[in-house]
């Protein structure tokens, strides 16, 4: 009688070869999407500055050279945050101010409405201190804008900012507080 060997047959070989490459590419898979979504997630596709480019035009309206701030000529100075009375209006603001802050001849990017008020948020006198930039603009997505109810997403809408600061108005070389509400609106890109 002749003895058999129960060695590993080439069948047997193959076979255990097979079952560990089966549990090998799904969890080859798994792992490949794991790193695939992770990597993805991190990646930025659209970089939203809308609302920085806002806070800067606000800024340079306010604080700026050529802004609505009071510049002695004589001393060559600028006094940030401080405000004549006399020349908040619609004629300095559209000599001083536009032409430092420009866009494009055609500006359909962004518009603003600055308004002049007591530190409580009265009227200063009887007379309405309203300043705009852009002002065909303004009043056109105005209307857009209160008609979305505040907002409007996509390409079409605008997007709305309202920053209230505080500022020393002068009048008659006096100084007293004062706000000013800055709105701004600006075509979503």
């Amino acid at each position: 009688m002749a003895k058999t060997s129960r060695g590993k047959k080439k069948g047997d070989i193959t076979f255990g070869t097979l079952v560990h490459a089966f549990i090998r590419i799904p969890f080859l898979l798994i792992v490949t999407f794991f790193i695939y979504f992770a990597i993805r997630g991190q990646i930025v596709n659209n970089i939203d500055v809308q609302g920085a480019e806002m806070e800067l035009f606000t800024q340079r309206m306010i604080y700026g050279r050529n802004s609505i701030s009071y510049y002695d000529s004589q001393l060559e100075r600028l006094y940030p945050g401080t405000i004549r009375l006399e020349d908040f209006s619609q004629e300095y603001f559209s000599q001083n101010v536009e032409p430092a802050i420009f866009y494009s001849e055609d500006n359909r990017i962004i518009g603003a409405k600055l308004t002049l008020l007591e530190k409580d948020g009265a009227r200063i006198g009887d007379k309405d201190y309203v300043v705009y930039y852009n002002k065909g603009f303004f009043v056109e997505k105005d209307k857009l804008f209160r008609a979305g109810a505040g907002f409007q997403t996509g390409k079409g809408g605008v997007t709305a900012s309202l920053t209230k600061v505080l500022v020393t108005v002068m009048e008659k070389g006096k100084a007293r507080q004062g706000l000013l509400e800055v709105m701004i609106l600006m075509q979503n890109v």
